[in-house]
């Protein structure tokens, strides 16, 4: 259960780092640094252009290529754990002769719940992210067309 969390706490969000940079330069151009001292102008510019061409093959490679497998692993250790505590809360009631046992809930599984739920959000995301991403790319490529008509879609 642990490496799946790692990779939700932490590695997922190594796109941020780039993406950073787009959102600032997008706020900021480097046209505004090149007004100050043209070297800086440069540097930002090259900054700016690095940050685009590593946000998406690192967003794919992490949120697309490496979320499906995590999220899997995810999944069947809670499904796993969920069934444990499910099982030994069974037993127990069934020991103290208590048969109202399997209306209990279990903080620990109202937690996994609540995980598993917000899991299955935040991938919907990540496929909604990747499209938009994926217009975006086929537009700077020439082949907008097809990829356009289906966020369109997705939009409305």
């Amino acid at each position: 259960m642990h490496e799946p969390s790692l990779f939700f706490l932490g590695f997922c969000e190594i796109q941020s780092l780039p993406l950073t940079g787009v959102d600032y330069f997008s706020n900021v151009p480097p046209s505004a640094f090149a007004e100050a001292d043209p070297w800086a102008g440069k540097v930002a510019s090259a900054l700016f252009e690095t940050s685009k061409a590593l946000f998406v093959p690192l967003f794919f490679y992490a949120r697309v290529y490496l979320w499906a497998p995590h999220t899997r692993a995810f999944v069947a250790n809670a499904l796993g754990a969920l069934r444990t505590m499910h099982a030994k809360r069974d037993r127990q009631s069934d020991r103290q002769g208590d048969h109202l046992g399997g209306v209990r809930q279990n903080g620990a599984g109202r937690t996994l719940a609540v995980f598993l739920a917000a899991l299955a959000v935040i991938t919907a995301l990540q496929a909604y992210w990747a499209l938009l991403i994926l217009a975006e790319v086929s537009k700077a490529v020439g082949l907008g067309g097809a990829v356009a008509i289906v966020t369109e879609a997705l939009a409305q």
